[in-house]
């Protein structure tokens, strides 16, 4: 009978070859302590069953309902067109945060400039030119992902 297990974003890990499915713990942990990376709430499957790996040491199961056959040939196409679309109003959110901390940082900088010199003897003012230029990156980050696409 194979087991095969996948991570939780469904990635392929390993596929075992076992006699009963009660042998399905003891092959896990063996894979576990040959250092192959399992990561919690990884998926099993074996013998028509699921289970989520909910801890190791030793290994816990928890069953869980089997998954919704999908056909392969549609999905990336609908996962591609998301991610697009998706990858474009990132990139222009990303310009208008990057704009909105830069015009920050600029008024910062004006309104106690203004302050300060409306003083007698003139006084000391905040440059925010962490906030200018973490905004101007974020504005050129912004405006390159959403040319990618």
């Amino acid at each position: 009978m194979n087991v095969s297990i996948s991570k939780p974003s469904g990635e392929f890990i390993a596929r075992l070859e076992i006699e009963r499915i009660e042998d399905v713990p003891e092959k896990l942990q063996e894979l576990h302590s040959s250092g192959t990376r399992i990561p919690l709430r990884s998926r099993v499957e074996a013998g028509g069953k699921c289970w989520g790996i909910a801890g190791f040491n030793p290994i816990q199961l928890r069953e869980e309902s089997p998954r919704p056959v999908r056909s392969s040939a549609a999905a990336p196409v609908i996962e591609t067109q998301w991610r697009r679309h998706g990858s474009r109003s990132g990139g222009r959110s990303q310009m208008m945060a990057g704009l909105a901390w830069c015009i920050g940082g600029v008024v910062v900088t004006v309104v106690s400039y203004m302050a300060a010199s409306g003083g007698p003897g003139g006084g000391s003012y905040i440059v925010a030119w962490g906030a200018i230029l973490f905004g101007g990156f974020r504005f050129l980050k912004g405006l390159a992902s959403s040319r990618d696409r």
